[in-house]
């Protein structure tokens, strides 16, 4: 690949990249409706399925985008030192594995769970699912 080329995709897929980030920003801080559509409005009691808007918008956007503008620097540097040598080997491997290894800690918080881990929340909602996590675990150990 032509180290011109690679420059520019990998502008394009830091654009992206940051573009992910702004949109997680902004479902965090948000102060609009829209901003905040993700966050569920019914009682722990009512809800009818795991948590997925509140994973998508607080876990995995903000994830996809530091991927993609990670990447962004790290197509042009591989194409640079040359496609299968040892140092862009190297720079690949090592991406990869740092990358790999926080997507699955974070897929490993955030699948199949009603409530988030409370530090994800943002700080507008944190004490309404603290709430919750605590109505949940005393309903759990009362006897039934």
């Amino acid at each position: 690949m032509d180290v011109v080329a690679a420059a520019l995709l990998g502008l394009l897929v830091a654009a992206v990249g940051t573009a992910l980030l702004l949109l997680a920003a902004w479902f965090r801080w948000g102060r609009s409706t829209a901003a905040r559509r993700w966050a569920r409005r019914k009682d722990i009691d009512q809800a009818a399925d795991y948590a997925n808007l509140e994973a998508l918008a607080l876990a995995w956007t903000p994830m996809l985008g530091q991927t993609l503008l990670l990447a962004g620097p790290v197509i042009p540097l591989v194409t640079l030192l040359g496609i299968g040598t040892l140092a862009a080997n190297t720079v690949t491997g090592l991406f990869i594995v740092v990358e790999l290894g926080a997507w699955i800690a974070m897929l490993l918080m955030t699948v199949y769970r009603w409530i988030l881990p409370l530090w994800m929340y943002p700080g507008w909602l944190r004490e309404i699912r603290r709430r919750e996590v605590e109505y949940l675990r005393d309903r759990r150990s009362r006897p039934h």
